[in-house]
């Protein structure tokens, strides 16, 4: 409510009848405004609000009914009280004023006292039931915060039981990983071996290597696990064509959340399998800052894409040293490649 007793608005077109009105209630405390016609208390209302409004029932231009039309019609000022001043022979009229929303009605002329007693009331109201709205207000804010917390207390369970498996499955592939590195000595073996595990640690559907080839100037796929990691044995990708030619060309590692929007991304390789490729983490494997392959993990099992905690997780897993000491040993013994190229050719003939 307005400072001293309240703000009043009276619309009424007899300039002595609302004068009258106004002296008596100003001297009561009251803030007064008034308006001659319908359209003009309007106006007014556009300018500042009110406590409560006193609208004659006969006004020019635009009468009461409008005038309460208008009102609700308008959100800020459908809850403005209304007292309708009318004569005593149009209950008809003072009835469909009270269903348009005026909340009690005096006879005109009306006596200032007994007006000053209706409009304390309707303002008494009108405040029990402005706190009734706040109170619900905050209840609604108290509401959504503590659905808001158990929500995020929730998510923070989930996520620290995803992250407790992760670290599980991470320590699971380390230990198999450092096995596989002591026993198996088929390199083409532990390529796989090494490759599956990656697939696993980080809940991919497939995941594939490709090795440079320098003298051809092209990456070949060595090794591609997941439904269509046989249609992919043969193919060759450009230097610096689709992403992964980019990833080895650059060297800069990249995570794509959706692959057919990323202008690289090269299609056929899915028409030629029959996989769909949502989205992509393409990581360079370097030794001594040379790009000697490229590591994809292509979509994670059970979501639209890899987020960015899948990157986190291929550099913090056991996959990547694992994948520096290869690629150290292929360096430091420059017959490997060739040797399970040749491998790989004659259990293809076979």
């Amino acid at each position: 409510m307005h400072p001293a007793h309240g703000s009043l608005l009276i619309v009424d077109n007899d300039r002595d009848h609302a004068a009258l009105l106004a002296t008596f209630l100003e001297s009561q405390g009251y803030t007064i405004a008034l308006a001659e016609h319908g359209r003009h208390a309007l106006d007014i209302l556009q300018e500042r609000s009110y406590d409560l409004m006193v609208l004659d029932m006969l006004l020019p231009e635009m009468d009461s009914l409008d005038v309460l039309a208008a009102l609700q019609a308008t959100e800020t000022l459908a809850q403005l009280p209304v007292i309708v001043l009318a004569a005593t022979d149009e209950t008809e009229r003072i009835v469909r004023c009270m269903d348009m929303g005026a909340v009690d009605y005096l006879p005109k002329p009306c006596h200032p006292v007994l007006l000053r007693a209706r409009i304390a009331s309707c303002l008494e109201k009108k405040r029990l039931y402005d706190q009734h709205v706040q109170a619900l207000h905050q209840l609604e804010l108290l509401n959504q915060n503590l659905t808001n917390r158990v929500s995020e207390a929730a998510s923070a369970l989930e996520t620290s039981a995803e992250i407790r498996a992760q670290h599980v499955r991470e320590m699971e592939a380390a230990s198999a990983i450092a096995r596989a590195m002591n026993s198996l000595m088929d390199v083409h073996e532990l390529l796989t071996f090494v490759m599956d595990k990656s697939k696993e640690v980080m809940h991919a559907e497939a995941s594939s290597l490709l090795m440079l080839d320098k003298e051809a100037d092209v990456l070949r796929f060595h090794v591609a696990r997941g439904t269509a990691g046989a249609a992919l044995r043969s193919a060759t990708v450009q230097l610096g064509h689709g992403i992964v030619g980019w990833v080895a060309q650059t060297g800069e590692p990249q995570l794509i959340p959706d692959a057919y929007q990323d202008p690289r991304f090269d299609p056929s390789y899915d028409k030629r399998s029959g996989f769909r490729t949502r989205s992509i983490l393409t990581v360079p494997l370097k030794v001594k800052d040379e790009v000697m392959g490229v590591v994809q993990v292509i979509n994670k099992i059970g979501a639209r894409s890899l987020i960015p905690t899948t990157w986190t997780c291929f550099y913090r897993s056991p996959v990547k040293p694992a994948w520096r000491w290869i690629m150290l040993a292929s360096t430091n013994t420059p017959v490997l490649w060739p040797k399970t190229c040749a491998m790989r050719s004659n259990r293809s003939a076979r």
